[in-house]
């Protein structure tokens, strides 16, 4: 029997586009890169020095730089000065369904956690061309600590005011 010192921690981002009517017009899996600042809010959190309220965002965006462990929720990837891209984000929603856990079964049991935010259609809802997807968790006072969780690129998504968007993203442990 072996045995391993090491947790690896992934991420599967599922987009789905429906129309008015409730039907699939498009689906997309993709895999995501856990943060470096990620990392530490668990290994914080583990340890009992985590945030005692934290409020989680679904972001999506516009950038389509491959994923760094480096990249945080207020500068665009690759650049190197912490600079604010009001552009880049293009839609927040908070995340409204608890967590749901679940256990694998499988010859290795894993931790299955998911979340899921919507961006609905409809009137007034502009039209987004989509790259990129994130977790941010809101902390400190009024949620006011902004810390990107994982980051996640793919093929770009047209959001129109006719389709609505859910994201649901599993984090497996």
């Amino acid at each position: 029997m072996s045995f391993s010192d090491r947790m690896p921690i992934a991420g599967r981002l599922t987009l789905t586009l429906t129309d008015p009517e409730g039907r699939v017009v498009e689906e997309r899996r993709v895999k995501n890169l856990i943060t470096l600042k990620g990392r530490a809010f668990l290994a914080r959190s583990f340890a009992g020095l985590g945030a005692t309220n934290v409020d989680m965002s679904m972001v999506l965006g516009t950038s389509a730089v491959t994923p760094a462990l480096t990249d945080l929720v207020d500068k665009a990837p690759g650049q190197e000065a912490v600079e604010l891209d009001e552009s880049r984000w293009a839609l927040e929603a908070p995340i409204v369904e608890a967590p749901s856990v679940v256990e694998n079964s499988g010859a290795v049991p894993e931790i299955v956690v998911r979340l899921t935010a919507t961006f609905p259609g409809g009137a007034g809802s502009a039209e987004h061309t989509l790259r990129e997807a994130g977790i941010v968790l809101l902390t400190g006072p009024n949620a006011a600590e902004r810390t990107l969780f994982n980051r996640a690129v793919f093929e770009p998504i047209t959001k129109t005011e006719r389709l609505s968007l859910t994201v649901g993203w599993e984090l497996v442990f």
